[in-house]
């Protein structure tokens, strides 16, 4: 009696659905979506059935119990989606009875959902009052509760509709597309979406309505972000790159890179060959040598092979006097290192990521298991005194591409 008590006095409404009179043969709409909204809400909450409007205990009998578990379990099964994620919220969904007086009340303590749950394809959050709101239609509400769960990333979706390609840089897009089509010698699409669509960077939106409906995924943003965008919309994950220079300027020897990827690697690498050119006396033409070819490998696999979660901080390239290196964050998921990489199942940290890059020309189309590293070693054996270093460590990696100067004949005076 106690508990029932107790019960009968929660007033957060946000955090509690009392379903009042509710029939165990035919369960009612509101409960499913009183279920679902509270699974989409920060702390679940907890539904109460055995009550009256009045929240006057009403009761069931043993057999009434029996057939709502029953008609509970098809109901999840077959009104609430995505189905891949219903056994994973539900699975630990507590359902307790109290006895009253010889008949029950039932407690359901209703956890968070890893991702958006839909009640008959609608999407409905808990409101301060206790209402369940359907939010289908509103996208930034939707974005907003989506970025909070824990698979929302997981699954690299955002939640912006396909048409919305403001967040995009379309001089970036301009530069990939064009440098696909002469690396490929095949015309991309010129329609900025279609473009997108053919490297992959649109996936089907879990929290839509329509089974059509694509969104810009997380690798599209990375790619072609513009830099406010970044920090705004996916502030959990962390671009930044720290550029490191030999010879440096007073109070200049440190620079933070925050452009989208494609752009980052074209003014990171653009330092480098200027380094070359200056420092180490190659030719304007830096791009085109074995080193340049060596440098630009090692600079693209250090895209492709970071973590871009926030917590693991900033991508390192240092331009020293005699070597440049890369130094990478990883994870334990990530397994790319020296020695592990052997036994990583999936060897390419961020496949999208190197999708475009290969097909851009700066990483091989069709790499094995070890290849990028096995060709930088190709490549630096030929261009330097010594072998390209590798470090590894728990939580980084790191590659050294040394380099040599060049020596040229004197130009013979004009006759």
């Amino acid at each position: 009696m106690l508990l029932l008590q107790a019960i009968q006095s929660w007033n957060r409404y946000d955090r509690v659905g009392f379903i009042a009179n509710l029939d165990v043969n035919n369960i009612s709409d509101e409960f499913y979506q009183t279920l679902v909204a509270l699974s989409n809400s920060p702390h679940g909450g907890s539904i109460v059935l055995g009550l009256d409007a009045d929240k006057n205990f009403v009761g069931f009998t043993q057999e009434q119990v029996e057939i709502f578990r029953k008609n509970y379990q098809e109901g999840i099964s077959n009104l609430i989606s995505p189905k891949n994620m219903i056994l994973d919220t539900f699975a630990d969904c507590e359902l307790t009875t109290g006895e009253y007086q010889g008949l029950f009340y039932i407690l359901i303590i209703v956890p968070r959902a890893p991702t958006i749950l839909k009640y008959q394809d609608r999407i409905y959050l808990r409101s301060a009052e206790g209402k369940n709101h359907d939010i289908s239609h509103d996208q930034e509400t939707v974005f907003a509760l989506a970025k909070e769960l824990p698979t929302f990333y997981h699954e690299s979706a955002l939640t912006i509709h396909q048409s919305n390609l403001k967040y995009l840089d379309p001089q970036t897009i301009a530069f990939a597309r064009e440098r696909i089509s002469a690396h490929t010698g095949v015309a991309q699409p010129q329609d900025d979406l279609e473009f997108l669509k053919s490297l992959g960077l649109l996936k089907k939106n879990p929290f839509s309505l329509t089974e059509e409906e694509e969104v810009l995924n997380l690798a599209a943003f990375l790619l072609f972000g513009k830099k406010e965008a970044i920090k705004r919309l996916v502030p959990e994950y962390c671009n930044k790159l720290l550029l490191c220079r030999y010879p440096a300027k007073p109070g200049k020897k440190e620079e933070i890179i925050e452009q989208n990827l494609i752009e980052s690697f074209k003014y990171t690498y653009e330092k480098i060959c200027k380094h070359l050119d200056k420092v180490h006396k190659y030719p304007q033409e830096t791009k085109t040598t074995d080193l340049g070819l060596c440098l630009q490998e090692a600079l693209a696999n250090s895209y492709v092979h970071r973590s871009y979660e926030e917590e693991h901080g900033f991508s390192v390239v240092d331009i020293a006097e005699d070597k440049v290196i890369f130094i990478n964050a990883i994870s334990e998921q990530s397994l790319i290192g020296f020695e592990r990489r052997k036994r990583a199942e999936n060897f390419i940290k961020n496949p999208l990521v190197y999708k475009v890059f290969s097909l851009m020309g700066y990483l091989p189309q069709h790499p094995s298991l070890g290849s990028g590293l096995a060709l930088l070693y190709e490549l630096g054996e030929q261009v330097a005194d010594e072998t390209p270093e590798i470090y590894e460590f728990d939580d980084y990696f790191a590659v050294a591409i040394f380099l040599k100067a060049r020596e040229y004949e004197a130009e013979k005076p004009l006759p």
